[in-house]
């Protein structure tokens, strides 16, 4: 075991919940779309960051920091900017292609991204070819996921982080503290991106006749036992699933997009 100092992040999709309803094809639906967006967001992510592992529908990244930490967390900045517009585009493009009425695919921009950046030092645990990050830093990068910000879309940041970064960076954040159950107050400052999403222009037939296919391919994936469930934080699990549910939804939806093509 290895104890070295690192810079952590963790990216979250949340705002599902209060929104679907429990049916079969909004569930596997949303499923998907949670899937495409946290991909976008992993895409997004380039050196010196690193994916610990997959958290439901969080990803938890890493940096091991080394001489020039100044330019690391300036270049880690960055990134969790781009998260926002990568993830911001990818849903636009999920929306203009939406064929569906179901509850997920019509709360898609209720869909939001949340950052949280921390500095510290992580234990490396090492098991074959896999690595797994523990100590008391990774404990509270994680419980600052729980916290009082009662908007949905912002990047959190300790002043353990901030630290390497010019102060006209962060001049403009609100300054905060957090405490976490078992390590005390915490000061962090936050960030809330300005996004003014435009309304989606409607792509190609081929854009929406691809997404129809991956959702449905999911789907049916899902319902005959071949694809295994996907454990978002987001969504409710052992949920039992039903053809019967899923063919009447999928007659709906036809029915949806022949009502929405006929001429008024």
């Amino acid at each position: 075991m290895e104890i070295k100092p690192a810079f952590l992040v963790i990216a979250d999709i949340s705002g599902y919940t209060r929104f679907l309803q429990l049916h079969t094809m909004s569930l596997l639906h949303a499923e998907q779309i949670i899937t495409e967006l946290l991909e976008t967001v992993i895409d997004a992510a380039e050196h010196p960051l690193q994916i610990s592992k997959l958290e439901g529908d969080a990803v938890f990244l890493y940096a091991l920091a080394h001489d020039d930490k100044q330019s690391a967390a300036h270049d880690i900045w960055q990134q969790a900017h781009a998260f926002f517009t990568a993830f911001q585009e990818k849903a636009q493009m999920l929306i203009a292609c939406n064929e569906c009425p179901c509850d997920a695919c019509h709360n898609i921009g209720q869909l939001k991204l949340k950052v949280v950046m921390h500095y510290g030092e992580v234990a490396i645990k090492r098991i074959r070819q896999f690595e797994e990050l523990a100590g008391r830093d990774v404990i509270l990068v994680h419980r600052l996921m729980k916290n009082s910000i009662t908007v949905r879309e912002y990047i959190l940041m300790t002043t353990d982080f901030q630290q390497f970064l010019q102060p006209n960076v962060t001049a403009d954040w609100e300054e905060r503290s957090e405490h976490v159950d078992d390590l005390g107050p915490v000061p962090i400052l936050v960030y809330y991106p300005q996004h003014h999403m435009s309304t989606p222009q409607p792509n190609p037939d081929g854009h929406r006749l691809a997404q129809v296919n991956r959702l449905t391919k999911y789907s049916v994936a899902r319902l005959r036992g071949k694809e295994e469930e996907r454990p978002f934080n987001n969504l409710p699990t052992d949920t039992s699933l039903s053809w019967r549910d899923y063919i009447q939804s999928a007659i709906k939806t036809i029915w949806w997009n022949l009502r929405q093509k006929r001429p008024s």
